[in-house]
């Protein structure tokens, strides 16, 4: 069959399919991101966003005090290490269950979102799906990185399936059918693929892909 290259376009297509496989694993997590529902007051809403002026809230008159039904707030993912700063905080949004809405403090942004205390109590189910997230995030994020820099060291996919025949499972469904199961034997790049290989945990890269079969993607 056709001889495969590593070529732009097939490397992404590659990460497309991973992207594919990491979308549907978070999408066992629920179809939305979850939200916080508190009354106009809340302790949790008045220390995150009055903080050490909560006190004035009620001494302040009402015209000087705007409404608003919802509040963003963002927290630090406990133990978050990513390369990527944002990457290690999570936001959601808080809905007001009071008729009025949430009484906003002067010169408070509502498109800004409000440090707050994520592991407070009222927190419990937001910070769960958060690590969860983070951890599904954090593994998809090796496994781009691992199978692509493979990839980019060898010579061409057939080189690629002969020394790591699963790798496959990440290829596009048109780029495995031009494949041949017998490749011919690799030039002289197979050495530096076969470096970069070694370097990698196959086992957790290809337990990635078994968990997002589960997870329902068509890998």
């Amino acid at each position: 069959m056709a001889f495969v290259g590593i070529s732009k376009d097939f490397m992404h297509r590659v990460e497309n399919k991973i992207e594919h496989m990491r979308r549907a694993e978070i999408k066992t997590l629920g179809e939305n991101r979850p939200e916080l529902a508190l009354h106009a007051t809340d302790p949790f809403y008045m220390q995150s966003v009055w903080g050490e002026y909560a006190h004035l809230h009620a001494q302040m008159p009402k015209e000087w005090i705007n409404q608003h039904e919802n509040v963003r707030f963002k927290f630090k993912i406990p133990g978050a290490t990513r390369a990527n700063e944002r990457h290690n905080w999570f936001d959601f949004r808080a809905t007001c269950t009071s008729k009025d809405g949430f009484p906003i403090p002067p010169k408070f942004s509502t498109y800004d979102e409000k440090e707050c205390d994520g592991t407070h109590p009222v927190m419990t189910s937001i910070l769960d799906y958060a690590l969860k997230l983070h951890d599904i995030d954090t593994r998809w994020e090796t496994v781009a990185q691992k199978v692509t820099s493979f990839l980019r060291a060898c010579k061409s996919a057939n080189e690629a399936i002969k020394l790591w025949p699963d790798v496959k499972v990440y290829f596009d469904a048109e780029d495995v059918k031009r494949l041949e199961v017998k490749t011919t034997r690799a030039g002289s790049s197979e050495s530096n693929a076969a470096q970069a290989l070694a370097g990698i945990d196959t086992g957790e890269i290809m337990g990635a892909a078994v968990i997002a079969r589960l997870s329902g993607a068509q890998v």
